[in-house]
């Protein structure tokens, strides 16, 4: 999948399932890391390898979640949805027709829904960000007040991050 298609894909479910423009753009930011990682090492490693395996994605979400969970802190839950994302992306690679690893060297999730930069890819795309756009509109999640408040919420969730960060 283009990495256009695994933001907008991941941005639709994770604002669908979440509601949460915070943990939306962390997520998506995510979505892109599996395949980012591979440029600085080039031909070294191959694509949809080791950095394509879920655990290295699930185990940090799980630590992320439960502790922002335990420690009552918003900014280890984004941080958790940096990681969905990423967990995101292995998802939406497994629904190619090549797929993904579930185990190294051993096992592979194919549902062979696309083939990447093909018409199956943009369609794929197109159904999965339909089905979150109809449920965001019936949870009210595009309602003008809604909205509001969720930009609002990540202008002063940025401004608490950027002036931690400056410190």
């Amino acid at each position: 999948m283009r990495w256009v298609s695994h933001k907008t894909v991941t941005a639709g479910i994770v604002y669908a399932v979440t509601g949460d423009l915070t943990a939306t753009c962390a997520a998506t930011v995510g979505s892109i890391v599996p395949d980012l990682l591979e440029f600085p090492f080039g031909s070294l490693l191959r694509h949809r390898g080791v950095t394509h395996y879920w655990p290295l994605y699930a185990l940090p979400f799980v630590g992320f979640n439960l502790a922002s969970v335990y420690y009552q802190n918003f900014e280890l839950f984004y941080v958790s949805m940096f990681f969905m994302g990423a967990l995101l992306h292995w998802f939406e690679d497994g629904l190619s027709k090549s797929g993904v690893s579930l185990w190294p060297f051993r096992g592979r999730f194919a549902a062979n829904w696309y083939k990447t930069f093909t018409v199956s890819e943009f369609v794929t795309t197109a159904v999965l960000v339909a089905a979150s756009v109809t449920y965001c509109w019936y949870a009210g999640y595009f309602k003008q007040a809604y909205v509001r408040g969720e930009t609002e919420r990540l202008v002063v969730i940025a401004q608490i991050m950027f002036h931690k960060v400056l410190r």
